[in-house]
């Protein structure tokens, strides 16, 4: 077995050894251990996991934040032009990578907040190499230039979740990462996970569970961040660091984090690496810096809150475990403001974009107005119509949660459109059946919980030639209907909608003998390019005298212009009547009414 790594164990010939150190050779690297057994022990370790020395591909800019000019023969390979902490406040960066380097009790938010604040604006790949000492920053530098032959060395990939992983998911995956293990919620019951973890020898293992900056939790077992031979700096830690008290969970299934023999670690819980001045606990106790100590050369860490799920599970595996810190920032857009996950090691990073998902407006259309008849006053509860409502909504509600619209990118607008146009067309139906059912009570209810909005109000043409006005209702409450009216001196109340419902204008003669077909023609007008169902009925008190009255909704498109015949029979009596044409479009109703002068026998 060849050995990668030499340690020393005092620092000026660890210094002396480095500043001479030749790294276009295949020399061993240098590794400070002063007082560090533990660290002594990992390294030693290591050499039967790594089996090859590898050039790394350079980060273009390398900020030192403690000011350690005897690494210099590290820096000089890790990264092309060097800054200190005061030059970098005032440079300049765009599209570039950086790499953090130093002690970690120099990595603090208040020095770097303003790259971390602004990365995503200024194209900026960030990275870190830190350690809690110079024995473990040199340790950390030295694995940055070894890697595992996979020829020589059996590894593999694995998931640990604390969420329960579907079927069709772990076959996907395991499609896309045959080499992959997966352990999920049932599993991390039923399986001895210190045993798994600590005898596999790791390529990339994914750490995915709740947290904080000293433990990662998978259920009954607890990966842990203290470490034994590191003395406190502070007087606060948690539990386990104060006398006659004893670690939160099972002291027995602890894990520490370095202690897994892994090239790529990916700690996968929220803020289990915080800034150094945003750390709750002493440094004795942190994952990351346990995680450091330990054989792993990239550390996949999050330095606040991150709310990573299934999608960005699903996009780390898809990429093969690679770039994860990017993959996990870049699919959380949209979900969180903040850059939450940093790769400890100077792996290579690319920028990378994923489509975002968004409900169709048709959806939420829906769904505001489906929300807003189920607290109304107007709708009854016990009805066909608002059992359907409140069963759309409950399913509805599920399909808008981020990972079911990343998982139906593609399907799910095409699957809403039927389930909207099916809730649609029902309402319209039931509304021919009953023109009294509870749902057309919708215009009294809202208008007198509603005020005019004067400076909507306009005039304009009715279709009987006379002027008329044009108005909205602004309501009350935000849970209520708007309402858009149509008045006229001689017709009265012409049309009623919902606001963003379609328009319509209907042509009809205004007098017509008795026997004789009513020909009527509607334009509808609709802002939106969702399908409308269409209908019309007459008052309840002829309604035993239409010969064709409508018993299906007719399913159109906005633009389109409909045309029919009112055919009544010989026992209506000559007077004057209205009709009333309405559509049905993401459940918001839109009625016109137009009247007409049946003409009979003159005395």
């Amino acid at each position: 077995m060849m050995e990668l790594f030499k340690t020393f164990s005092e620092k000026s010939n660890f210094f002396e050894a480095l500043k001479s150190h030749d790294f276009s050779e295949n020399n061993q690297l240098p590794v400070l251990v002063e007082n560090r057994e533990n660290l002594k022990k990992v390294i030693e370790d290591s050499n039967g996991f790594y089996t090859n020395f590898s050039t790394p591909k350079k980060v273009i800019y390398g900020v030192d934040l403690s000011g350690l000019s005897n690494f210099e023969g590290y820096k000089s390979a890790l990264a092309e032009k060097w800054l200190t902490i005061e030059e970098m406040k005032n440079y300049e960066f765009h599209n570039t990578s950086i790499v953090f380097f130093g002690i970690y009790e120099d990595f603090r938010y208040n020095d770097l907040k303003s790259l971390f604040l602004n990365a995503e604006k200024l194209k900026v790949n960030i990275c870190a190499i830190i350690g809690r000492d110079i024995c473990s920053l040199s340790w950390q530098c030295a694995k940055q230039f070894v890697e595992v032959n996979h020829d020589n060395v059996a590894v593999q990939n694995g998931i640990l979740s604390c969420k329960k992983i579907n079927l069709k998911r772990k076959e996907k995956w395991l499609e896309q990462s045959p080499n992959l293990v997966i352990f999920d919620k049932p599993e991390l019951h039923k399986m001895d996970i210190q045993k798994i973890l600590l005898s596999t020898n790791w390529d990339s293992l994914l750490l995915y569970g709740h947290g904080k900056e000293d433990n990662l939790n998978l259920e009954e077992y607890t990966v842990c961040g203290r470490n034994i031979e590191v003395s406190r700096k502070v007087t606060f830690s948690p539990q386990c660091g104060y006398c006659n008290q004893g670690c939160f969970k099972d002291e027995h299934k602890l894990i520490p984090a370095c202690d897994i023999i892994a090239q790529n670690l990916t700690l996968g819980s929220c803020n289990n690496a915080p800034f150094s001045d945003l750390a709750l606990y002493d440094e004795k106790y942190s994952l990351l810096l346990n995680a450091i100590d330990g054989v792993a050369k990239t550390i996949n860490v999050a330095v606040t809150a991150q709310n990573s799920d299934y999608i960005e599970l699903d996009r780390v595996v898809a990429n093969s475990f690679q770039n994860i810190p990017n993959i996990i920032n870049s699919s959380l857009k949209g979900a969180q403001s903040q850059l939450s996950m940093l790769q400890i090691g100077i792996e290579p990073q690319e920028s990378v974009e994923f489509e975002k998902a968004y409900p169709s407006e048709a959806l939420i259309e829906s769904i505001n107005r489906a929300r807003q008849y189920q607290i109304s006053g107007f709708l009854d509860e016990n009805g066909k119509i608002s059992k359907l409502i409140r069963n759309f909504l409950i399913k509805s509600a599920d399909s808008i949660s981020r990972n079911s619209l990343y998982n139906n990118m593609g399907n799910s607008e095409k699957q809403w459109k039927q389930k909207i146009n099916v809730l649609n067309e029902f309402i319209g139906e039931e509304i021919l059946k009953d023109q009294f059912n509870s749902i057309m009570s919708f215009d009294d209810y809202e208008t007198s919980r509603s005020y005019i909005d004067e400076n909507s109000v306009e005039v304009v043409k009715c279709e009987c030639g006379n002027d008329a006005l044009h108005f909205k209702f602004k309501p009350f409450s935000m849970y209520d209907f708007s309402i858009e009216m149509l008045f006229c001196y001689r017709c009265g109340d012409k049309a009623i909608k919902m606001e963003k419902t379609p328009d319509m204008r209907v042509y009809a003669p205004d007098h017509v003998e008795r026997g004789v077909r009513i020909p009527v023609k509607v334009e509808i007008d609709s802002k939106e390019s969702d399908d409308i169902y269409f209908g019309w009925f007459v008052p309840s008190y002829i309604e035993d005298n239409v010969l064709n009255a409508p018993k299906k909704m007719k399913k159109i498109k906005g633009g389109d212009q409909i045309e029919f015949e009112i055919e009544f029979d010989d026992k209506i009596a000559g007077q004057g009547y209205y009709f009333t044409v309405f559509t049905i479009q993401n459940l918001g109703i839109s009625l016109r009414r137009h009247f007409i002068s049946v003409e009979g026998e003159t005395k």
